[in-house]
């Protein structure tokens, strides 16, 4: 039988008793890297003007406190403001073994200082409070969700600040510099409040589980699970925390620690397979291949209603990257196109608990990782890249005159074969025409210099459609030399550079859209 009161008493008793036995300090924030010697030049300063305030009859005015839970007012800011005396809490911290403190400064030049200050004081409390957790539950922490240890401190940090209520404001102070708060949490009542949070989310988190544990159908094992991520969302913001709760045996278990071991349970009994071992895809060309995934229970029976994603692990394209099963368990994604050029490209499929529970449900990355950490069965998909086929219908001549060897195909090709494309012979084979006329016409002679021009055109053709899908070209490609003929050769050198910078890039963007 659930015992609530039992529970509020144990947890307010573990919280004490950490909170006494804690002798380390908090984490260090931003406010608090330069306190030391901001409260020493602080002071003097403070001092000196004390003095002007004294030999002047003027009485420096003393700021109330403000309740923890409104918003600090943003104080007005006037150079003629007179100084107070620096108070004791900004010049010594505070020691008091019943309170946890915080002490907050920030530059009154930064908007919204105020907050910014209380901010900060409000992370120092937070602080205290996260190191008062025992070692031994972060270092379990860390090991089921692969985080690291500081991640989960920071986890814990800040969702304690998130959860913080009853701080009160002890005082606050400026010396038209920086702005001061003194903050401070009453130990004994955060523990109460706490034990009663933490015993409301546990009762809500065992209700789920029993529930979950009385569906026990194989054919069912979706809505399993999903009612095991369900009973985890109450107690996210606990999970590091021991949560003991008793059944209606009589017999008690670690909450939290049971819910993953039934979770671990049920995903064991998961089955992912992919349909196809082998994928041959082409670079750059829009495809339409069928990503198939079976998942089941054991051998036979289908889970239905799955979410199911995919990624590349290796590789990158184009892809449906989420799907849901169907009534056979069978999810189905859709490859449209591969944008890179590596030969071996890696899909992997993986049903996605985060998804089944609500990405937007999760509010703690601790438990994110908890699930993510989980050992699910993925399937692969391999996919066996080639480059598109290219045939090449080129005419190249100098003054009239074929040239053999060719001077802008070679270069071409290599360009080409670079970024994974292949060539044919057979244009029945090709997926891509390429047309290239090159020709050069001689100009004038002056002083025994010969001028001649390379006019150059290229076009390309889809072969599946027979459709022309680019065409560009560049003329009067200048070439000057002792003769007409090595004027042409130079003229046609001037081209082949320009055909590598100017035209192939356009051609490329051409068929790999």
């Amino acid at each position: 039988m659930y015992k609530p009161n039992q529970l509020i008493r144990f947890i307010s008793i573990f919280l004490l008793v950490a909170i006494g036995c804690s002798t380390k300090q908090p984490a260090q924030t931003e406010s608090s890297v330069d306190l030391d010697q901001q409260r020493q030049l602080t002071r003097q300063r403070g001092q000196q003007e004390v003095t002007e305030l004294e030999n002047g009859n003027q009485q420096p005015v003393q700021q109330p406190s403000k309740p923890a839970n409104q918003t600090t007012p943003q104080p007005r800011i006037s150079k003629k403001t007179a100084v107070a005396p620096m108070p004791d809490w900004a010049r010594v911290r505070p020691i008091d073994s019943a309170y946890y403190i915080g002490i907050g400064r920030a530059d009154r030049t930064l908007p919204n200082y105020a907050q910014q200050a209380k901010n900060r004081a409000l992370a120092e409390v937070a602080s205290e409070i996260a190191v008062s957790v025992a070692s031994e539950l972060v270092s379990t922490a860390v090991e089921k969700s692969g985080m690291l240890t500081q991640e989960v401190e920071e986890e814990i940090r800040s969702t304690t600040q998130v959860e913080l209520e009853g701080v009160d404001t002890m005082g606050t102070w400026d010396d038209n510099q920086y702005y001061w708060i003194y903050c401070r949490l009453n130990k004994l009542d955060y523990a109460n409040r706490q034990a009663e949070k933490v015993v409301n989310a546990a009762g809500l988190a065992l209700d789920l589980y029993q529930t979950a544990t009385g569906n026990t159908k194989s054919e069912q094992l979706t809505s399993l699970l999903s009612l095991y991520l369900q009973a985890l969302l109450p107690i996210q913001n606990y999970l590091t925390q021991p949560l003991t709760v008793s059944l209606n045996d009589g017999s008690e278990i670690q909450l939290q620690n049971r819910i993953y071991t039934e979770l671990q349970a049920a995903v064991g009994q998961m089955s992912v397979q992919s349909k196809q071992a082998e994928i041959p895809v082409k670079f750059g060309q829009a495809v339409s291949v069928e990503l198939r995934v079976q998942t089941s229970v054991g051998a036979s029976t289908p889970l239905v209603q799955l979410p199911v994603s995919f990624t590349f692990v290796k590789g990158s394209g184009d892809m449906i990257p989420m799907v849901t099963t169907n009534e056979t368990g069978m999810a189905i994604s859709r490859l449209s196109k591969v944008t890179t050029m590596e030969k071996i490209q890696i899909i992997v499929a993986k049903p996605d608990l985060v998804a089944l529970v609500g990405s937007d449900q999760i509010t703690s990355n601790y438990l994110r990782r908890l699930i993510e950490n989980l050992p699910i069965p993925t399937a692969r998909f391999i996919l066996q890249v080639s480059g598109p086929s290219i045939y090449i219908e080129a005419q190249e001549s100098n003054l009239g005159q074929t040239l053999s060897p060719a001077y802008i195909v070679p270069e071409l090709k290599k360009l080409l074969s670079s970024v994974g494309f292949t060539f044919t012979d057979n244009l029945t084979k090709a997926d891509f025409m390429i047309q290239l006329q090159a020709e050069s016409r001689s100009g004038s002679e002056v002083f025994g210099q010969y001028t001649a021009y390379v006019d150059l055109t290229v076009s390309v053709t889809e072969m599946k459609t027979g459709q022309e899908i680019h065409q560009q070209g560049a003329s009067d490609i200048k070439g000057i030399h002792l003769d007409y003929q090595k004027a042409g050769l130079k003229a046609f050198e001037t081209a082949r550079d320009r055909m590598t910078i100017e035209i192939a890039p356009g051609l490329l963007t051409a068929i790999q859209k």
